[in-house]
């Protein structure tokens, strides 16, 4: 099984992974790492470091951070070459659970695609959404 590790600024990626769980129960080889304001990089690649060693069940490791040039996905970035990862960035909760839910159906890299595009797929402007429906049964 893949491991996934949610890296985000503070509690960003701890409550993803509750509200997950709180969704679809408890998850498997998931864990969050909190990078708090001030953490030094030594620190913060040694947490990221255990929590991706603690998840990975040997199919590697997908982590989800919140943002592309923050502390989390820099640091993930820079242990890229140690370890077995992909890295995605800008981690929402959907592309939690979808990744959650399909991670023994493909390889690492292709997870990493197929939750990036996922991920921005359901990131969308919900009155718009509700109006193109609506158009289509004439009522918007």
């Amino acid at each position: 099984m893949i491991g996934i590790v949610v890296a985000a600024h503070l509690g960003y990626g701890s409550e993803m992974v509750r509200a997950a769980e709180g969704i679809v129960g408890r998850l498997d080889a998931v864990k969050a790492v909190v990078f708090n304001y001030g953490v030094s990089m030594e620190d913060a690649r040694q947490m990221l470091i255990e929590a991706v060693d603690s998840v990975d069940t040997g199919e590697g490791v997908l982590v989800l951070t919140d943002m592309f040039g923050g502390t989390p996905n820099n640091v993930a970035l820079h242990i890229m070459r140690d370890t077995h990862i992909e890295i995605v960035a800008g981690a929402n909760l959907p592309m939690l659970l979808k990744a959650q839910a399909i991670r023994h159906e493909m390889a690492l890299p292709e997870l990493a695609r197929f939750i990036t595009v996922y991920g921005s797929e359901k990131i969308l402007n919900a009155k718009d959404f509700l109006c193109n429906l609506r158009d289509k049964e004439g009522k918007c």
